[in-house]
């Protein structure tokens, strides 16, 4: 239970109203028994007026229920006017006078400030030592934004396009019709001719050339719907990359990071003299999927959660990404004033000290989801709509004592850079699951699939001891070896090193616990690990001409398969035949004579993929040269002793199928972490991100085949024990890992 306030980010709007009212408080001249007499006087006038308007008009609902959720917790500051913190303008929130509406009473002249210095210096006078006075006002002044922040109205981006939306109907009577409904025609046509042109101009194109330079002509199976460059080729054509990054990126002045060296590996895989080519772009937690989503960067590197909700259909813009492998696991963390994030840590906000606790937290993040329903009582949350560095100025003013981020956010270096001087502590619990990831858009599907392959790389350069200070001595071996994906490699590791190495220029990341690189030869933990859904009640669509669309059409799902070979790889296949059994599930519901799924029997798996006879294909090895540019692995969900990772594979030019069988996938592996097992198949959450028709597209899942491990002990462990990587990932073991080239 939370009590949550909200901001806008406007950082150089609240330390200016603090320091504007010390300054006035404590101005020389002005603190005469004349001025505070008067100012006494002019507020009770002005309360008188209050009082008798309110008198004549019925409380405000909303109002009443905000004064009984405040009773108790902080004292509005006598004489300070309510304020509204808006990215558009100050604000007072009274209740609208007559003739005046909503919209005008909410956005009266900021000038009261200026006119109400009266009030302040009464406030100030009220402190008897004057060497207290500017302590005291400072915690007055926190009051008063306490106070008035649960009145706050943020309006994201996304959000102010939908309101503008919805009122055009009512502002112009119906008229809007008469040029919109034309416009929109036009554009439609135009639209039309544009994409059959380039069509015909692609065809003519030598088909020699690399498919990154082309101009293509995208269908629903791709997710984009549109004619267009692809985008690695534009970012050719552009000669740069532009990459979404954080305030933690720069360091006097500087970009640097970890996250900062991926958008180098990144931009090296793709253009010559890579370093001159980045075009760093900051953003913020509130803004990042905005500035995705409207092309303004190609790829975030701004520490960012995957969660299948953002995977699918992210809130607020609607839009679908695709998430890399992680780079990065993290999770909620608390720091702030140590005697507060003790009080944190064990979720305490009702005794003693711990119920003055207020936590700031960066509002549109996972941790702020997180953060709604993890205390077991009401404890007071302020949402900063800024980078998480921002909350330095709470902070510092008092205005909450602890600062919820994921761990890996929460530098005191940082914090200390930005301004912060109190006492600091960082808690060692984690609260929440956070893989970072880079993040690109759904319908680039070949820059996606490049980055998660750019990612991989690094993960299996290290496993194989490439490093940047080697990698020349095997530049001809990787080129005869696996060709033009052997020279990405070499581009990749020779101009930031692989993983490990960005790790130890970063000295800002910890590589602990998960972070690890799991060594076979060193490592006996559990690989299996599910990935966070976020919220799944955001209601999406099933793309019309995509594979999920054919298959629910069609009736059932064809899953290729081999069923041949030794004991050992007829149990892996009867395993993959156990998750299209799922995937039939998650898509018709459970079926007592498995009718949904069809099994065929493939001579050249790949083969038959690529050219749509299947629709995925169970019990395949992962390597990386596969994947590049081709095809997309669900998770790994079963580790053979010789180090190859078995998962089901889809087309990648059709995301949203991908994605549909990536997270059953994760279900299996959640519903084991949860203890879920097929007989309470109920209590695995619904999902409308695919549609309403498939809210129980989990429940039936489990119902079919059962969690992770009912599957494994029906299919595998009679030939293989379950041991090793095949194991949960419950106790922060290594979950890095690195597949093989080829």
């Amino acid at each position: 239970m939370t009590k949550e306030i909200e901001d806008d980010g406007n950082s150089e709007f609240l330390l200016s109203i603090v320091q504007e009212r010390i300054q006035e408080a404590s101005s020389d001249g002005l603190e005469t028994e004349d001025a505070l007499a008067k100012g006494k006087e002019d507020d009770k006038i002005k309360k008188d007026k209050e009082k008798s308007k309110k008198a004549e008009a019925p409380p405000s609902p909303s109002a009443t229920v905000q004064e009984e959720a405040m009773a108790g917790a902080y004292a509005r500051s006598p004489g300070f006017p309510s304020v509204r913190l808006d990215r558009a303008a100050t604000a007072t929130l009274s209740a609208p006078e007559d003739g005046q509406n909503d919209e005008e009473a909410q956005f009266e002249e900021v000038s009261e400030y200026s006119s109400n210095k009266s009030e302040i210096l009464a406030v100030a006078a009220e402190v008897v030592p004057p060497e207290e006075k500017e302590v005291e006002l400072k915690r007055r002044i926190t009051q008063e934004i306490h106070a008035s922040a649960p009145l706050a109205e943020v309006v994201s981006p996304s959000e102010e396009l939908q309101s503008v939306a919805a009122e055009a109907p009512n502002k112009s009577g119906g008229e809007w019709r008469a040029w919109v409904i034309p416009l929109a025609v036009g554009l439609v046509l135009i639209v039309v001719v544009v994409a059959v042109s380039a069509g015909l101009a692609s065809r003519n194109t030598d088909s020699s050339q690399s498919d990154n330079n082309q101009i293509k002509t995208t269908t629903a199976n791709s997710g984009g719907g549109s004619t267009r460059f692809t985008l690695i080729g534009e970012i050719k054509q552009r000669n740069s990359l532009r990459c979404g990054v954080s305030v933690f990126n720069l360091t006097a002045g500087q970009h640097q990071g970890l996250e900062y060296d991926l958008c180098r590996a990144v931009a090296a895989s793709i253009l010559d003299d890579s370093d001159n080519k980045i075009e760093p772009i900051l953003v913020k937690p509130s803004t990042r999927f905005d500035f995705l989503h409207s092309k303004l960067v190609d790829l975030l590197a701004e520490p960012t959660t995957q969660t299948m909700e953002r995977d699918v259909t992210e809130r607020h813009t609607n839009g679908s990404f695709t998430f890399s492998a992680p780079y990065l696991y993290t999770g909620l963390g608390f720091a702030g004033y140590p005697e507060f994030v003790e009080c944190a840590e064990n979720l305490d906000s009702t005794n003693g000290l711990c119920a003055n606790l207020t936590v700031c937290v960066t509002a549109q993040t996972t941790t702020a989801d997180k953060l709604e329903n993890l205390f077991p009582n009401p404890v007071r949350i302020i949402h900063a709509n800024n980078t998480a560095t921002y909350t330095y100025s709470f902070l510092e003013f008092d205005a909450c004592n602890v600062v919820a981020a994921d761990s890996s956010n929460l530098l005191e270096q940082v914090y200390r850079e930005s301004g912060y001087t109190g006492k600091w502590k960082k808690g060692l619990k984690l609260f929440s699951k956070d893989p970072l990831t880079l993040v690109t858009r759904a319908a680039d599907v070949e820059f996606a699939s490049h980055v998660q392959t750019v990612v991989n790389i690094l993960y299996s350069a290290e496993a194989q001891g490439l490093t940047q200070a080697n990698i020349a001595d095997h530049a001809d071996t990787l080129v005869a070896e696996y060709g033009d994906f052997g020279s990405l490699v070499y581009r990749i590791i020779s101009k930031t090193g692989n993983i490990g190495e960005m790790y130890e220029r970063d000295n800002t990341a910890e590589r602990l616990g998960l972070n690890r690189l799991h060594m076979p030869e060193n490592h006996t933990t559990g690989l299996i690990y599910s990935h966070p859904f976020g919220k799944l009640g955001i209601q999406g669509d099933i793309l019309l001409g995509g594979t999920l669309d054919a298959v629910i059409q069609r009736g059932h799902l064809r899953c290729g398969v081999s069923q041949e070979g030794s004991p050992l790889e007829l149990a892996r296949e009867r395993f993959g035949i156990e998750y299209c059994r799922a995937l039939a599930a998650a898509l018709f519901g459970y079926s007592s004579t498995d009718e949904y799924v069809l099994l065929e029997q493939v001579a050249d798996p790949l083969e038959s993929l690529a050219v749509g006879d299947v629709d995925a294909l169970a019990a395949q090895p992962i390597n990386l040269q596969t994947s590049w540019k081709r095809f997309t692995f669900s998770p790994p969900y079963f580790y053979s002793t010789d180090s190859d990772a078995f998962a089901l594979v889809t087309r990648h030019r059709d995301p949203q199928w991908s994605k549909l069988v990536y997270w059953v996938v994760m279900a299996t592996f959640f519903a084991e972490e949860q203890e879920i097992s097929q007989t309470r198949y109920m209590d695995m959450p619904e999902v409308l991100l695919f549609g309403v028709p498939l809210r129980a597209m989990f429940q039936s899942c489990i119902q079919q085949v059962g969690h992770y491990g009912e599957i494994y002990q029906r299919t595998m462990e009679s030939t293989q024990p379950r041991s090793g990587r095949n194991q949960l990932n419950l106790d922060g073991g290594p979950q890095q890992f690195g597949f093989p080239f080829a």
